[in-house]
């Protein structure tokens, strides 16, 4: 296990106040540890079938699930005793993957049935300094990992609940076809609750995936990559007190340590999701085999990319590739997955013998029947955000602050514009519907997978500056809008599997990573993140407002230079809801009204408009005066040769 505080005393980059002389928490010799290294690698099948959750009962367009919290218990490897572990719907580690179609509602009821006491020891001085000392020492909240949903089902990490508690959620799933995942997001326990195995994966699925004949059944196959650390009986470990990053010796795929796939001469399709707590990984095949990668976290790319021994994927921690690998050529072979990234990513030590092999892949079985499954060039075109409709650029500072030993010995916490994350008033506040660039200012020497709850942005590109110079203007904090951020080089493009939609982006050191957004769906409360769970829980998690569209009189007096159809707000409504859009120019603007399956409901409007910002109400009612029942919206906006649709959710 490697500690990154080693790796800062190593280069004597260390801040001021960790020159104090530090007592290693654990001791060096590796019989602390259960030795994995002994097990046999590619010895036990992967989990190829993670079980599917299945409904309580359908009500209306909401189909209705119960998920149990439960202790359980797992074995990661068949030469490994069982393990203590926490699981979701009566699996004792992970939980059943949830399937829908797109615009489909579902509940869930989250039922916390864990102890009261904690599997893992907790560090009491985070808890203290967060608050949480007078709290239940087991606490759970569920976040839908990628999910476009009201603040209230967000599952945030101060809308926990305790053991013996429950809370229904409700979620929409009005995105087009993507992997999402649900995890644990209770403050000041995310990085346990998510180690002891409570996380699982949700899929949309939509008519264009449908169209596309992409490998799927048996050959559609999740491929969840963590890294764990065992104790010397072979129970799951996680360090105390809190470190920087918690790196483990041992990886797993579905919960099986370095497991085997016997497959076909044929193509797969495997969804794959980084769910270590601070790990990266570069992936590449055994005979430089290509891997095309033809989606990400937002759902399928504008164009695959191929990716090999001299391109390899990279997967940081929360972030999904979509990828199909074509088996066909390489009948009788055995190919290994193999990993080159460094820990901590990008400035730390390489992978050892073990945690440099993921996973192995035989080709050895018969092929069923022809494969007819197609490898898309183009899976699906976007719409890229322009910066010009961009009406703010916020700076977000990354930093790590140093010095803190004489009040909390070992402490280094993280944070982003250098304020904590509790008792911090928000200074991120978009308005509903519209369009923001957001500036990644990476002071740190880390890279961080930065993520943002609610929405999915577009990568704008990468700028390399100045820290020192930065730092010497502005300290740790944010710079005012348009002023001078040192940059040092011209714009880095984004990476090619990086153009599509994200809501988890690699933001290295010494650089301004730069994303654009819409703040459509809904209004409310929402956190931004770093994705390194260490990170996350001290301190590096920010709250985001996003505020109602303007006003009807402050609309009509804005000077717009786009056409733009704006996110209905409130979103869910009932009984009434208000549509806001905007025109460059005076003209004819029509929107209409259609349900889910695509027959209209009514006209909204049908007028002329002056240029300028403006809005129209719905109040529920097809064109026969008849109230329309709960389910899910379109709202279609044509003015010229713009238009433009959107989704809203009709909630009784």
């Amino acid at each position: 296990m490697y500690s990154r505080r080693d790796f800062l005393r190593t280069l004597g980059v260390a801040g001021a106040g960790l020159m104090i002389p530090w007592q290693k928490l654990l001791p060096d010799t590796p019989t602390t540890f259960y030795n994995t290294a002994l097990l046999t690698k590619f010895k036990d099948p992967l989990l190829s079938a993670i079980p599917v959750a299945v409904a309580d009962y359908k009500a209306g367009n909401i189909t209705h699930y119960t998920l149990k919290m439960e202790q359980g218990t797992h074995r990661f490897h068949s030469e490994m005793p069982i393990s203590k572990t926490w699981g979701y719907g009566g699996l004792g580690y992970f939980g059943p993957t949830v399937e829908a179609r797109q615009n489909q509602m579902v509940g869930i009821k989250w039922v916390n049935n864990l102890p009261t006491e904690h599997i893992f020891e907790q560090d009491m001085m985070l808890l203290k300094m967060m608050g949480l000392l007078d709290k239940p020492m087991v606490r759970t909240c569920v976040h839908l990992h990628g999910a476009k949903i009201p603040e209230i089902y967000d599952g945030g990490p101060e809308s926990w609940y305790a053991s013996g508690q429950s809370f229904e959620s409700i979620y929409p799933n009005i995105q087009e076809a993507r992997q999402m995942w649900y995890h644990d997001h209770a403050l000041g326990q995310t990085r346990l609750n998510a180690y002891a195995g409570l996380a699982g994966l949700w899929y949309i699925r939509d008519y264009w995936e449908d169209s596309l004949s992409l490998p799927k059944g048996e050959y559609e196959i999740p491929l969840i990559i963590q890294d764990k650390q065992f104790d010397i009986n072979g129970q799951l470990f996680y360090l105390n007190p809190w470190e920087p990053e918690f790196f483990g010796d041992t990886i797993l795929v579905n919960g099986t340590a370095w497991p085997k796939l016997e497959v076909e001469p044929r193509k797969y399709r495997f969804r794959m999701l980084n769910a270590s707590q601070a790990r990266f990984y570069n992936l590449y095949l055994d005979y430089n085999i290509p891997m095309h990668q033809i989606g990400s976290e937002g759902g399928l790319l504008p164009q695959t990319v191929q990716f090999n021994y001299n391109n390899q994927l990279i997967l940081g921690c929360g972030e999904r590739a979509d990828v199909i690998i074509d088996f066909s050529k390489y009948n009788g072979k055995e190919i290994i997955l193999r990993n080159t990234g460094l820990t901590p990513a990008d400035i730390g030590d390489p992978p050892t013998a073990e945690t440099s092999v993921v996973m192995k892949f035989i080709v050895n079985k018969p092929l069923k029947k022809k494969d007819t499954s197609n490898l898309p060039m183009y899976p699906r075109a976007i719409r890229r955000l322009s910066e010009s409709s961009a009406v703010r650029k916020r700076n977000i500072t990354l930093h790590e602050v140093m010095g803190m030993e004489d009040m909390w010995p070992g402490g280094m916490p993280m944070q982003l514009n250098n304020r904590p994350f509790l008792g911090s008033t928000p200074t991120e506040t978009p308005i509903l519907g519209t369009t923001e660039v957001w500036n990644f200012i990476n002071l740190s020497p880390d890279t961080h997978p930065m993520h943002m709850h609610l929405i999915n942005f577009q990568v704008l590109d990468r700028i390399p500056f100045d820290p020192e110079a930065y730092k010497n203007a502005y300290g740790n904090n944010q710079a005012p809008e348009g002023a001078n951020l040192f940059t040092t080089g011209s714009p880095i493009p984004p990476y090619a599997n990086e153009k599509g939609w994200k809501e988890t982006l690699r933001c290295p050191a010494n650089m301004i990573t730069r994303v654009i957004a819409n703040f459509d769906g809904f209004t409310g409360k929402y956190v931004y993140h770093c994705h390194i769970l260490d990170h996350e829980e001290n301190d590096m998690m920010q709250y985001m407002v996003v505020k109602p569209a303007l006003s009807k009189d402050a609309a009509s007096s804005a000077v717009v230079e786009s056409f733009e159809l704006h996110q209905n707000y409130p979103n869910p409504f009932n009984p009434s809801t208000t549509i806001q859009f905007q025109i460059p120019m005076a003209g004819l603007v029509e929107i209409k009204i259609f349900n889910s399956l695509g027959k209209e409901v009514t006209t909204l409007i049908k007028q002329d408009y002056e240029a300028g910002l403006h809005s129209v109400q719905w109040n529920g009612l097809d064109s026969f005066g008849f109230r329309v029942p709960s389910g899910v919206y379109l709202y279609v906006m044509k003015s010229g040769e713009f238009s433009e649709t959107k989704k809203m959710v009709l909630l009784k």
